[in-house]
């Protein structure tokens, strides 16, 4: 079963806190969930982005500056 000493939900222990912090799981949960939050705001974020450096290389390459207001 389990070794003694050592019980279900053992905790990481982290700096000062001994056997109090968070379960390999609850931390497992917390880089899941940041990840899925990351994704998407990339995801969200991706499209005006691109369509931004676009504009910007077109200006660059064309010397059209009018879409990215640039002199």
């Amino acid at each position: 079963m389990s070794a003694p000493g050592r019980t279900r939900g053992y905790r990481v222990p982290g700096a000062g806190y001994g056997t109090r912090g968070q379960t390999t799981t609850e931390y497992l949960m917390i880089a899941g969930i940041m990840t899925a939050i990351g994704i998407l705001i990339l995801l969200w974020m991706f499209q005006p982005w691109r369509e931004t450096v676009e504009d910007v290389a077109d200006c660059v390459r064309t010397d059209d500056c009018e879409p990215v207001g640039a002199q």
